[in-house]
């Protein structure tokens, strides 16, 4: 499965991320532990830190091992934060980060929503899913806004550097068609 280039929302562009992004990103929320606090790595300690994750991320891209997005405004460009797919089989796995100022207006969800949208434009997909730390209220609700429906916890499902160095329960919500 293959998303479009531009994915174009009411206040958003969903863009394949960029080498040149990693200034933003690093500046706006990959040193952030607030942002960070329900994500899979600790903050970066240098911009060569992000730039190397940014790598990661557009060489999994050109290889379709996931499906990544940048967030930025549509009239502004300005870089808000990321959002992706990992496709597997009939369904795909969704994950998301925004910048800490972009936070509780909406933008995620709206970015959600394209994102799924498009993703069930493909026939064979039949199941959207997210996962999200038990104590992660704001990612469980972007999701419960999206159509996605909570289906239960999976008991000690990932290990949060930023929390635990033990695995922690996730939340699981899920669309499908």
């Amino acid at each position: 499965m293959k998303l479009p280039k531009k994915i174009l929302t009411k206040r958003l562009l969903l863009r394949p991320p960029c080498i040149q992004d990693a200034e933003e990103i690093y500046n706006k929320y990959a040193r952030d532990i607030k942002v960070l606090k329900y994500l899979s790595f600790k903050p970066h300690g240098s911009i060569k830190a992000t730039r190397l994750f940014l790598k990661q991320v557009i060489r999994n891209n050109r290889t379709g091992r996931s499906l990544t997005r940048a967030i930025v405004d549509r009239e502004s460009k300005e870089y808000m934060g990321m959002i992706g797919a990992v496709i597997d089989g009939f369904k795909a796995e969704v994950s998301f980060v925004m910048a800490g100022p972009y936070q509780n207006k909406g933008y995620m969800t709206e970015a959600l929503k394209a994102l799924i949208e498009i993703i069930f434009r493909n026939r064979s997909m039949y199941r959207v899913w997210g996962t999200c730390d038990v104590n992660n209220e704001a990612s469980a609700k972007v999701m419960i806004k999206c159509g996605m429906r909570y289906e239960g916890i999976f008991k000690r499902w990932f290990v949060n550097p930023n929390i635990s160095k033990k695995p922690r329960d996730d939340k699981i919500f899920s669309v499908t068609r």
